[in-house]
């Protein structure tokens, strides 16, 4: 082999192994992949929680006053409800008539390009933090 395509092998293997160790440096840990997944799991559940407050407000002209009210039909319905972590309800307050808040306790940051269009709406620090919802056309 030439000098030049000594020189070009060793240029393509060193950037082979730099794209490789670049790559792999991107990788999360398993524990924060494991973090994530559960708070993909809660803003799942605080989407579903937001729509019914919305679905039972619309129906009966006011919010829950707790969201106990909005699984009284359907005790089964009562696990969308629960942080899929500690098993505990999320939190929801009352604000006003037409204002409540939603909260919860993350693991991790949101990312700014959430992988769900909806999770636009849900964007995080880690730590306890609440998502202040309206509803309209009661």
């Amino acid at each position: 082999m030439s000098p030049s395509g000594k020189v070009l092998a060793a240029g393509l293997v060193g950037s082979i192994i730099l794209g490789v160790t670049l790559a792999v440096m991107q990788l999360e840990p398993p524990s924060v992949v494991h973090q994530q997944h559960l708070d993909a799991s809660r803003i799942q559940r605080l989407n579903l929680t937001e729509m019914q407050v919305e679905n039972f407000t619309r129906t009966a002209k006011h919010l829950p006053a707790q969201l106990e009210e909005l699984w009284a039909d359907n005790p089964y319905n009562r696990g969308t409800f629960l942080d899929p972590e500690s098993g505990s309800p999320l939190e929801y307050r009352v604000i006003n008539g037409n204002s409540f808040e939603l909260c919860a306790t993350f693991l991790t940051a949101s990312k700014e390009s959430p992988p769900v269009a909806y999770e636009n709406n849900w964007k995080h620090p880690s730590g306890h933090f609440c998502f202040v919802r309206h509803v309209t056309g009661q």
